[in-house]
């Protein structure tokens, strides 16, 4: 296999990623949990009485991919851990699924409506629930309201399960309180900066050279090199030698249609009552001429940005509602229409007329995006075509020729992939740290397995010789001596300059002042974390000099500003509280695992990858 199904994982981007897309799967939930109604062939997860199909983690694949990854086709995402995460997730809902079922436990409609309120992501600024910002949220998604009541449920349910077992999982709220403290203490600083300036160093005499040189020889040595001749395959450059027929990108078109249309929407007022007859009050006061925002003032106490929905589509709203807004016309108010929520009075404040792409409009776009697909798909073909021909036991060139690749020579490069006077090497892939990594494994003449960059970019490499660390004389490297003792003196300049600011006890007029937190913000200089972490480790009144490279700053603490109890109290609730999430989905993980032996569970992850490889194809 490529190594990309290898080693996925391994890129920090990813990682990060994931750990994003496992968050995302705590907070919402995946997945249609049926009841076990279609045949075993066609089950991606199952327990007990609860399964999922293959067609429904196929579409929680690609809604992944989508909403999270949208630069990377299906045919990408299937090369990374994705699948894993996402069918890891199905399993776990499965399985509280069915233990749901045999406890018999049931949630109201209160339980899920005091859910929704106390959802930080659906309120305001002042804390209090905005259905805007819910049915925004949803739209983001890709989920209409009943989608999300539905995964509602099913996390209401897991709660009660997981609330019997990890009810104790708290965090010492003393302890996050003094995290707490710590973080949010804030100084005030005053800074002057004595600017560095090579440029106005004369060049040192051959005499102050030489000394220069002999004291810091060591720093011009040339390090352990090493010379590969290389065989890239990058879907980039294969693109331009991609052509697509009009009946190609016709045929396209047509298949991908739907992607080119843009739905109807309408922007939308509403208020929402907590009994039928206030509502019908309501509705009196606007068939009397009342408008829309004073009724909701009066009324509801409700600002306009109280009342206003949004711009929506129709998946995104409950059916209820949506039928009664998309039937009505532009200034028709229509209600009272019955929710989890409550009551609710609409009113249609804008019509938006959907429209379709025409082929002209999208021709050059969808050009671009069959050509970026056919190169990656031919950048795999040829990849694995690469990997047949070396492992038969062909040399480098007679495996380029056959795939259609060349053999490129590369420069010389030390085992973080610099050049032999420490800069960045001309040829990119030197930079990749895969690459890099297999490199540094080979012996001489050695021909490398085949590796993968972080971009669909794949590499075999020759190792054709290295050079052992040797000086280099003056001569050689005189240039760089030269910019080395002049930056060195400008700097000495600078912190003398500073070190006369400091004898003096005084910052100059000309200083800043600025109020930092420990990670820098509040300073606009490119050296704010590091001015950041020595202003924290001295007192009040107290002085410090940081060199940049580029200044040197004399700094002074004028205060010290410790947060209010409100604001140590609220960020330690914060940490508690996210702490004990992490406490307690460590205990879901391991209750997940002790139900599946309890509910037989089953995953045929192989079946949903056909599935959408044949939606690829």
């Amino acid at each position: 296999m490529l190594r990309s199904m290898r080693e996925g994982a391994k890129s920090p981007i990813m990682k990060a990623f994931l750990i994003f897309l496992a968050g995302g799967f705590a907070l919402w939930g995946i997945g249609d949990i049926t009841s076990g109604s279609f045949g075993a062939g066609s089950k991606a997860v199952s327990a007990g009485d609860k399964s999922i199909s293959t067609t429904e983690a196929a579409i929680e694949f690609d809604r992944a991919r989508r909403n999270l990854a949208p630069g990377l086709s299906i045919g990408e995402a299937l090369q990374t851990p994705i699948m894993d995460e996402v069918m890891g997730a199905l399993a776990r809902k499965v399985l509280f699924s069915a233990e749901a079922d045999r406890l018999g436990l049931t949630v109201t409609r209160e339980m899920q409506t005091k859910a929704i309120r106390d959802e930080r992501a659906f309120q305001d600024e002042f804390g209090s629930f905005a259905e805007g910002r819910f049915l925004q949220t949803l739209q983001q998604l890709g989920y209409s309201e009943e989608d999300y009541l539905t995964r509602l449920t099913e996390t209401l349910e897991r709660d009660q399960i997981m609330g019997a077992v990890s009810a104790a999982a708290l965090y010492p709220f003393y302890a996050a309180k003094t995290l707490a403290a710590y973080q949010l203490e804030e100084r005030a600083i005053a800074y002057q900066s004595f600017a560095v300036d090579a440029s106005a160093v004369a060049a040192p005499s051959d005499a102050v050279l030489s000394s220069y040189y002999s004291e810091n020889q060591s720093s011009y040595d040339a390090p352990l090199l090493r010379q590969f001749d290389a065989i890239i395959l990058d879907p980039e450059q294969l693109e331009a030698d991609i052509t697509i027929s009009d009946a190609a990108l016709q045929d396209s078109f047509e298949l991908r249609r739907d992607e080119f249309i843009t739905p109807e929407t309408r922007r939308l007022s509403q208020m929402v009552f907590d009994s039928q007859q206030a509502a019908e009050d309501a509705l009196s006061d606007l068939s009397s001429g009342k408008e829309f925002a004073i009724v909701a003032a009066d009324r509801l106490g409700w600002t306009t940005d109280d009342i206003a929905l949004g711009t929506l589509r129709q998946d995104a709203l409950a059916s209820d509602l949506a039928d009664a807004a998309f039937a009505a016309n532009e200034g028709d108010v229509v209600g009272p229409i019955e929710t989890a929520f409550g009551f609710h009075i609409l009113a249609v404040d804008e019509v938006i007329a959907g429209g379709d792409a025409s082929f002209a409009d999208v021709k050059d776009a969808l050009a671009a995006t069959l050509r970026a697909e056919q190169a990656l798909d031919l950048v795999y073909e040829r990849a694995n075509a690469l990997e047949d021909e070396l492992g038969s036991g062909a040399s480098l060139s007679e495996a380029a020729s056959a795939v259609g690749a060349t053999v490129t020579s590369l420069a010389p490069i030390d085992a973080n992939g610099l050049t032999i006077d420490g800069t960045a090497s001309d040829d990119d892939i030197a930079s990749d740290s895969n690459f890099l990594a297999i490199a540094w494994d080979l012996q001489e003449d050695e021909i490398s397995v085949l590796g993968e960059t972080g971009e669909a970019t794949f590499f075999v490499m020759q190792l054709l010789s290295e050079t052992e660390p040797t000086s280099r004389p003056l001569a050689e490297v005189k240039d760089r001596v030269i910019a080395d003792y002049q930056l060195e003196t400008a700097i000495k300049a600078a912190k003398t300059e500073a070190d006369a600011a400091l004898a003096s006890g005084q910052i100059g007029e000309n200083a800043e002042t600025a109020t930092i937190q420990r990670s820098g913000i509040g300073l606009d200089h490119p050296a704010a974390n590091l001015m950041a972490t020595n202003a924290f480790g001295i007192d009040t009144n107290e002085f410090v000099i940081v060199e940049t490279g580029e200044d040197a700053l004399l700094i002074q603490v004028t205060d010290i500003i410790s947060a209010s109890d409100e604001q140590t109290d609220a960020l330690a609730r914060q940490l508690t509280s996210s702490l004990a999430r992490t406490i307690q989905s460590d205990w879901q993980a391991a209750m997940a695992l002790s139900l599946s032996e309890d509910f037989d569970l089953t995953m045929n992850q192989e079946a949903v990858r056909t599935l959408l490889v044949g939606a690829v194809q």
